[in-house]
């Protein structure tokens, strides 16, 4: 005689079946752990593209660090966002004048005085911050990946 199914098992079934499709985010340092192609598809004639923003990284340009966010469904990229970190001193528009020279004097002794981290989307060598979805996701799911990029690179 055949056992029946066990509702639990059924339900543990449908339930890793499910979180298979669950989309995971992830943060890498560099881009070369990231499969070209797989980016790419994303960012689909963008000039700054996989290539592009390694050569860039590779250039390790002073002041600058580089984070790449990916979030991957079934082993497939459906969302990816570069980004970078430097510190930004405030007082960097300011005029040549009195105020800029105070600063500059407290700077000598307190390094970080007016300085903040400061994270963008895109590439430092360039004015797009562009966010790529691989062409197949719709509208609505977009939005969903878009925080989840962002919750990704809060953790």
């Amino acid at each position: 005689m055949q056992e029946p199914v066990r509702k639990t098992s059924l339900h543990s079934a449908i339930l890793r079946s499910q979180l298979s499709l669950v989309a995971q985010g992830r943060v890498v340092s560099s881009l070369s752990v990231i499969d070209p192609v797989s980016w790419n598809a994303c960012f689909p004639g963008e000039l700054e593209n996989h290539d592009y923003l390694l050569a860039v990284e590779k250039a390790s340009i002073p002041g600058f660090s580089w984070n790449y966010i990916v979030i991957e469904e079934n082993g497939r990229v459906v969302a990816a966002m570069p980004i970078f970190l430097t510190d930004y001193k405030l007082d960097t528009t300011l005029d040549e004048g009195m105020l800029r020279r105070v600063i500059l004097r407290i700077r000598k002794h307190f390094s970080r005085f007016l300085t903040m981290k400061l994270v963008c989307i895109g590439s430092p060598c360039t004015e797009a911050g562009i966010i790529g979805f691989h062409p197949s996701i719709d509208e609505p799911r977009k939005r969903e990946l878009l925080t989840q990029l962002l919750a990704s690179f809060e953790h």
